[in-house]
């Protein structure tokens, strides 16, 4: 039996704070963690302005400015991989993206390490090398957000299915990663507001392309799914009503 023909396009995605919402999980984490090393850990703000760098940066940055040194960064990875994430996952995506990717070409670009995003794989509600037909992570590509050749690889997959940077979308959280990457590489981009970055901050960004909470992607697929791609200020008044 043939498959449905896709349409030339691309939907890709970040996976943190996007397609799993780890942000608010992640940043109460990160704190306890720096709580059982002694500091007192700092604003969520004060965090939050790192999310979307390596991970390892993000904790050195935020060690170093607590006047700690490179063994309490080591010290903070190990408690990192060895305590648990407590993570609640969209239950209606996995649905809603395996009916997607019969129509689109879908893709995810991480900048988890590859043994990071296989761990958290093994958490999640649905497969991801199941649905996503190019996945990319920290450790395929030399580049990383906002750098824009960290989409080098993207385009070019989607170049060789004959679909031009001008037909992908990108689906990220971060003003100050995920849009910059995506702006100058010239691919389209939806903003995801998760907790990494603000509405306000999307906004003042020139990004209006925005969905105001990670269960929203999900109804929002839904729509774009039954080719009803609503305007986003309509799409934000259903949801926020």
């Amino acid at each position: 039996m043939n498959q449905p023909a896709r349409h030339p396009a691309v939907l890709a995605f970040d996976l943190d704070g996007t397609i799993v919402p780890t942000t608010e999980p992640g940043i109460q984490k990160f704190k306890n963690i720096l709580t059982k090393l002694g500091f007192t850990p700092p604003d969520d703000d004060d965090i939050r302005k790192h999310w979307g760098k390596k991970f390892r940066e993000v904790v050195t940055n935020v060690i170093f400015y607590l006047g700690g040194n490179i063994g309490h960064v080591e010290e903070f990875i190990r408690l990192e991989h060895e305590l648990p994430d407590e993570i609640s996952f969209d239950p209606n995506l996995p649905e809603v993206l395996d009916k997607l990717r019969v129509k689109y070409h879908l893709a995810l670009v991480t900048s988890r390490s590859k043994n990071s995003f296989n761990k958290l794989s093994l958490q999640m509600n649905f497969p991801p090398q199941a649905i996503f037909q190019f996945i990319q992570t920290l450790d395929d590509c030399k580049h990383i957000k906002p750098d824009p050749r960290v989409f080098t690889p993207l385009i070019r997959w989607a170049n060789e299915k004959g679909i031009s940077r001008e037909n992908i979308t990108y689906f990220g959280d971060t003003v100050g990663y995920d849009w910059p990457a995506a702006k100058n590489s010239g691919i389209n981009f939806f903003g995801v507001v998760s907790g990494a970055s603000k509405a306000s901050e999307f906004l003042a960004a020139g990004v209006t392309d925005l969905i105001y909470q990670v269960s929203g992607l999900s109804d929002y697929l839904v729509n774009l799914e039954k080719k009803k791609r609503l305007s986003t200020y309509r799409y934000n008044q259903i949801i926020m009503n």
